[in-house]
């Protein structure tokens, strides 16, 4: 019961989100996957779509998306891609212990 509940849960989450963006709306995404150092040494792998400014000194806010129990990295691009477009920071980790994360699971 708890698994379809998560999954209705997350289907509803994904279809709120904009499929489209017009043109002179959209931004220009850079995309980054890197490592940082956490606790005891230990590398979490870090995924980041970061909206290029249209003008100096603009800000965008920011967004952070946990892995979920069993999934990697890839969990939140096209969400994430979508969000970018829009202009928002948008950062996915994996937890440590998941996939290429170090250390273990606490």
């Amino acid at each position: 019961m708890a698994i379809r509940t998560l999954l209705a849960a997350a289907f509803l989450c994904a279809a709120a989100l904009p499929t489209s963006v017009d043109a002179k709306d959209k931004y220009d995404i850079e995309y980054k996957l890197t490592k940082i150092k956490s606790e005891g040494d230990v590398e979490i792998t870090v995924a980041a779509w970061v909206p290029k400014p249209k003008t100096p000194g603009e800000q965008f806010p920011l967004l952070v998306f946990p892995n979920s129990w069993s999934c990697p990295v890839v969990e939140y691009i096209i969400a994430s891609h979508r969000l970018a477009d829009k202009g928002y920071v948008a950062i996915e980790y994996e937890t440590r212990g998941w996939w290429s994360s170090n250390g273990t699971i606490d």
